[in-house]
Parts: structure tokens; C-alpha cells; sequence
């Protein structure tokens, strides 16, 4: 991956994600291709302006194949309450999003915008699973570092990624 300069910081597009792309375009699907990269893109730019708040930088931006990562300088040591801001900053962007949307006169709300719509609410709804490195891990993670020792936190969010998983499969 070869790194584009970013507000300050760096963006890097994995080639998986392009050819993702391209396949999801070819069979007809550009318009969910579009919906979940632009909620994606909503929720990262949620956590970057989010971290750059409360004192963070921002050092690089990831896109995956199926999905984003932002890489920023501190997080594990920032403390806690920077932490979860942070990391539920992400699914707060969608949510708020979603729902504004929602709020436009019917003439608006067209096939495409109720895919953009579904598609924040499942980039939020997905990223607040307590599994590390999800958002709702990081925020579950950095809630029991303020209750427990980080050991107990450990094994908790381990149980919690563990019921996650059964319940998926």
C-alpha cells in the first residue's frame, strides 16, 4: 500500500479493496459499493475529527478490503475517557447521520439514499459488537479499565468476543 498524504497524516488503500470494488461493480452492485464506502468514510472522518478533539493525531487512515481502520498515535495510553469518545465517536457519526437523513421530505428519500441510510446504520451497528477491534470493543475495553483491573478486562471482553462469535456462527 502505497501511502496518500491526508490532512497531516496518510491514507492507504489496500489493492484488495479495489478489486472488491471492481468485482461488486461488474455484478451490478456499484450503488451498495458507494452506500458503505461513504458510511465508511462518515464513520473514520467521525473518529478523526473526534481524536484531533481531544488531542489525538491521527497518524494513518487504512482502507480494507471490507472495511477502514484509523491508526491514532496514543490511543491505548490516551486515557480512558479519550478512548471511548473516540472509538464511539465512529458509530455516533453513522447513527446522527442516518437519522437526519431520515428526517428529509420523501421526494428525497430515493432508493439510493435508503441504501446510504441502511448502510450507516449497519456500519454502526457492526462496529459496536464488544469484539476488539471494533469500536464496541475499544469501548467496552477502556469502560472496564476504569471499573477493573486490566487483567479481569481482558477476560471479560474476551467472554464478550467469545458469545459474539457463537452467536454469529
Amino acid at each position: 500500500m502505497k501511502p496518500i498524504s491526508l490532512f497531516g497524516g496518510s491514507l492507504k488503500i489496500h489493492p484488495v479493496f479495489l478489486a472488491v470494488a471492481a468485482i461488486a461493480v461488474f455484478l451490478g452492485q456499484a450503488g451498495i459499493v458507494m452506500a458503505f464506502a461513504l458510511a465508511v468514510a462518515v464513520h473514520e472522518f467521525a473518529h478523526m475529527l473526534t481524536a484531533r478533539a481531544v488531542g489525538l493525531d491521527v497518524e494513518c487512515l487504512y482502507v480494507l478490503p471490507f472495511g477502514c481502520a484509523a491508526e491514532i498515535s496514543g490511543y491505548g495510553n490516551a486515557g480512558n475517557t479519550k478512548e471511548i469518545i473516540t472509538a464511539a465517536a465512529g458509530p455516533a457519526g453513522n447513527i446522527f447521520l442516518a437519522c437526519t437523513l431520515t428526517l428529509l421530505p420523501q421526494a428525497f428519500l430515493g432508493d439510493m439514499m435508503l441504501m446510504f441510510i441502511w448502510a450507516n446504520v449497519t456500519v454502526a451497528a457492526v462496529n459496536m459488537l464488544p469484539v476488539l477491534p471494533l469500536d464496541g470493543g475499544r469501548v467496552l475495553m477502556a469502560a472496564l479499565k476504569n471499573q477493573k483491573k486490566k487483567k479481569t478486562a481482558w477476560r471479560v471482553l474476551n467472554g464478550a468476543g467469545a458469545a459474539v462469535g457463537l452467536a454469529m456462527a
